[in-house]
């Protein structure tokens, strides 16, 4: 699509489909920073009449942003298929070299991005991306413009200029200019003759070849320059004639009069370097394979490497070149021819031999084949790893459980001696304690060694270990400082599980606690019989897939509709703004180039697409989003949040997504900003996540503007429950479906104007029961069975097209009444006027509006720039008001016929 922008308000004013254009052209290329874009369309449409007058067109480049060109020629023809125009024209950035006008002069050493400012101050370009690269002073010798400095600097500094602009849907809003040290790069593109690669051309160049230079350099303070000669011996000798130089002067494009020797050296043997061959050019036409489903990755772009094979070239090509030059169609299926330099060029021989080296290094590796045979595999290992240890645990357990029976007889038996010989003890007097007491301590002994569960040990420092028999790993310890446990055997690590000031509660892995019985405080929380208290605290809930940490503390949210419920949604998905005042650009989302809009009256025809919260969910992209403007105070942290979701009817395969923030000063002047990128949706899972992004705003801020996207340009991803507060972290969302439903139920009951699931709703919500909304064989009836309807509004009724505010359609009745009661009048005055001569100087016209066909039935009527005063009404002409004045005409006519009669009888 191509957009037509008034050439002094940058204002859309129309837009070109796809298929009203052709032959369309989009040229650019890195040797001149020129860009164009050539076109032919209708001559007779809508949009054609503002083909002229260099207003300016805009177009996407591959990656969605947007470019700006100018109208600069057009040529009309009229033939046997109908009326055309070819559009020709320029991008907008080369307007700056009309921009103003540079006075000679020195700089500062500055870094690129302070002079391109300097280069850029009073124009409507600003400054973007810069690549720092140093800085240097550089002297303008004579006046110059912002176009040609800005070249200049990037030359001096080795950078690339990129220029790109941004809109919000109904005009240009800004112009950026980008100063990067490559634009492009390597994206491991292959082009193939016979796969993608549909012709290719090479030409060579000799007329510049040279074989030695003299470089002079700038001229200094005292008039004098430097001088030096560079020559190349191999190149004398395959383009010398009888051992002659071919020689030129070269001058360095820099104005740096401390230019050194060794400086100018150097860029004249850089210069020679490129000039002791041919040049060589190459013209490749190139299928555009990422519009192929499944081969979105074989993208490339203007100022990418790439590498072109074509085995069918003789001598056979294999090459490697930056793209410099693209011709291109904008359309879906469109074309693109790219021109290729800054080239390496392999031969046959050379790629052969790459092939041969890597391969000899290759067979000196061990063959798998030998590696299997003297090693085992990974199955084989795991097999004998897992039949040790089944043997060693079967071991382990057969020689514990004989441990514990010899313990256990051992035991018995000693216990059974002692106690003989205590018994026998005390009964001969040796020894006087209570035979009871002994007795006590030993049959308590005797049964805990015989009703023990697990494998008992003890240490030399007397610890003891309980081994569960069932699982060796899992083992319990007790020691005078308390009792542990251990999951990797006895000689294994432990944590204190028991100790003589209570139970370590991390180690509790099941059943419950008495909260009667239990009190667990801090000097902020404390959780007992009583509840919860809390002093000065908060409450933190967890994302379990984004980690997101959410305070249950409520907080204001201050983005206005936060859930996109002020727009309405076509049967396209287009957002339509249903608010009060849709132009405010305060306390509201304004669409932001093109987003979708998934809404709650199609859910019913397919409920795949149900929104996120509400009524409405937000489908964006990087190039297609909603943006607010929010006041914020200086130095406050706040926290922006939203919910996002993978697309699964525009981009099931997920996109990561973005929150933009950038801040403004009192006066409206970006100042910084605080974005942050987070990880992808998952492809095919709608599961919805929410990612926070947590910033300070600026001393001198004074609001923020605010969008949620993708990173990418053409990645959909939906998007609902933006909220930005006060503070380090989201709070909990509050979603506004109660709140919009109180503001639009009649509009939810209006659906039916879009979707045939309502077919007859009462309108309950206005309390008027006898009253119906209902829709058949395509027509929306408004009923009332017994009374009137009210259509209310303080201004006045309007029909319109959908969607439009000025395509006015026709009412049909069978009789429109005034109000004409003298009781509802005030300031009565008779009108005497004499209006014949008016009537009769007024002219009436046949015409048709703007928005219509040019077959259309004509209509009849007057202009409101020509018609009486007391019949006109703002933009419009009063009917009653024009009865009214052709009834005192008529009047008029009356006493002139009534006064030729008298005559007439008088003269009888």
């Amino acid at each position: 699509m191509i957009h037509i922008t008034d050439g002094r308000t940058d204002q859309i004013v129309s837009f070109i489909d796809e298929e009203q254009f052709w032959d369309d052209k989009h040229t650019k290329s890195l040797k001149d920073t020129l860009e164009t874009f050539d076109f032919t369309t209708f001559a007779d449409k809508r949009f054609s009449e503002y083909l002229a007058e260099r207003n300016r067109v805009i177009i996407p480049d591959e990656d969605g942003e947007y470019i700006e060109f100018i109208i600069e020629n057009t040529r009309k023809f009229h033939s046997a298929d109908g009326f055309f125009v070819e559009v020709y024209t320029s991008a907008s950035y080369i307007e700056l070299a009309k921009a103003k006008v540079i006075e000679p002069q020195t700089t500062p050493a500055w870094t690129a991005k302070q002079h391109a400012e300097m280069a850029l101050s009073d124009t409507e370009w600003e400054i973007g991306t810069v690549d720092f690269a140093g800085s240097r002073t550089i002297t303008i010798e004579s006046y110059t413009n912002p176009y040609s400095y800005l070249k200049q600097v990037a030359n001096e500094f080795g950078l690339e200029l990129h220029f790109r602009v941004e809109t919000d849907g109904n005009k240009v809003t800004r112009r950026y200019v980008d100063l990067v040290e490559r634009v492009g790069g390597w994206n491991g593109r292959e082009v193939e003759f016979g796969k993608d690669l549909i012709g290719i051309e090479r030409k060579e160049d000799f007329s510049n070849v040279v074989t030695a230079l003299v470089g002079i350099g700038p001229e200094r303070e005292d008039g004098t320059r430097l001088q030096v000669f560079v020559e190349d011996k191999d190149a004398l000798a395959r383009w010398g004639r009888n051992g002659k130089h071919l020689i030129e002067v070269y001058e360095p494009e820099s104005a740096d009069v401390n230019m050194t020797l060794e400086r100018l050296r150097s860029l004249t043997e850089v210069e020679l370097s490129k000039r002791i061959n041919s040049v060589v050019e190459y013209t490749a036409d190139v299928a555009d394979l990422e519009k192929v489903p499944g081969l979105e990755h074989e993208k490339f772009r203007f100022g990418d490497t790439i590498r072109i094979k074509d085995t069918a070239f003789t001598p056979p090509l294999y090459l490697e070149a930056r793209v410099h030059t693209v011709e291109r169609s904008i359309k879906r299926d469109g074309q693109k021819t790219v021109t290729l330099g800054d080239y390496i060029e392999y031969t046959e021989e050379d790629v052969t031999a790459i092939w041969r080296a890597l391969r000899s290094q290759i067979l000196k590796k061990i063959s798998m084949s030998d590696l299997l045979n003297t090693t085992y595999t990974k199955a084989e290992i795991d097999d004998k790893d897992t039949t040790v240890q089944t043997v060693a645990a079967q071991d382990a357990a057969n020689k514990a459980a004989a441990a514990e029976t010899n313990a256990k007889t051992y035991a018995e038996t000693k216990a059974q001696q002692a106690e003989t010989n205590a018994k026998q003890a005390v009964q001969n007097g040796e020894v006087p304690i209570p035979a009871s007491a002994i007795l006590g301590e030993l049959e308590l002994a005797n049964t805990i060694l015989k009703n023990a569960n697990s494998t008992v040990f003890s240490d030399q420092n007397g610890n003891l270990y309980f081994v569960d028999p069932n699982n060796h790993n899992l083992v319990v310890k007790i020691t005078s400082n308390g009792i542990a446990v251990g999951k990797n055997g006895v000689n294994g690590s432990f944590a204190t599980a028991i100790t003589g000031n209570g139970i370590i509660a991390d180690l509790i892995t099941s059943g419950g606690i008495n909260a009667d019985l239990v009190r667990i405080a801090n000097d902020r929380v404390t959780i007992d019989k009583n509840g919860i208290t809390v002093k000065q605290a908060d409450f933190l809930v967890e994302d379990p897939i984004t980690s997101v940490k959410t305070s249950i503390v409520k907080k204001t949210n201050l983005v206005q509709d936060h859930s996109f419920e002020m727009f309405d949604a076509d049967a396209n998905d287009n957002p339509v703004d249903i608010s009060r005042y849709p132009e405010d650009f305060w306390f509201k989302w304004k669409i932001y180039g093109s987003p979708k809009l998934l809404s709650d009256k199609y859910t019913e025809v397919n409920n795949s697409y149900h929104p996120i919260f509400g009524a409405n969910t937000a489908v964006v992209n990087r190039s297609n989003s909603f943006e607010q403007y929010i006041p914020v105070k200086p130095n406050r942290t706040y926290t922006l949040s939203a919910f996002f979701r993978t697309s699964m009817k525009y981009n099931p395969s997920g996109a990561k997504p973005r929150l933009h923030i950038e801040f403004f000063d009192a006066n409206d002047n970006s100042i910084g900003g605080a974005s942050q990128d987070f990880p992808a949706t998952p492809a095919n899972n709608p599961v919805v996540v929410r990612y926070a992004k947590t910033f300070t705003t600026p001393s001198n801020a004074r609001s923020v503007r605010i969008l949620p996207m993708s990173v990418d340009y053409n990645t959909w991803i939906e998007v609902d429950g933006v909220q930005l507060v006060e503070g380090d972290k989201p709070v909990t969302y509050d979603p506004e479906d109660k709140l919009w439903q109180m503001r639009t139920r009649f509009r939810e009951k209006f659906y039916s104007v879009y979707s045939p699931v309502f077919n007859s709703v009462a309108v309950q919500y206005l309390g008027l029961d006898d009253k119906t909304i209902s829709q058949a064989n395509g027509f929306l009836v408004l009923r009332s069975l017994n009374d009137r309807i009210y259509l209310q509004s303080p201004i006045e009724i309007r029909a319109v097209k959908p969607y439009t505010t000025a395509d006015y359609i026709p009412i049909l009745a069978s009789a429109f009444r005034n109000q004409s009661q003298r009781e509802s009048k005030k300031n009565i005055e008779p009108f005497n006027d004499s209006v014949v001569e008016k009537i009769k100087n007024t002219q009436v016209y046949t015409f048709h509006f703007n928005y219509e066909e040019d077959d259309a039935k004509k209509h009849l009527g007057l202009m409101v720039e020509e018609a009486p005063e007391h019949i006109v009404s703002g933009d419009s002409i009063d009917l009653y008001a024009m009865n009214s004045y052709l009834w005192r005409c008529i009047q008029e006519l009356i006493q002139r016929i009534e006064k030729l009669e008298a005559t007439l009888a008088t003269e009888a």
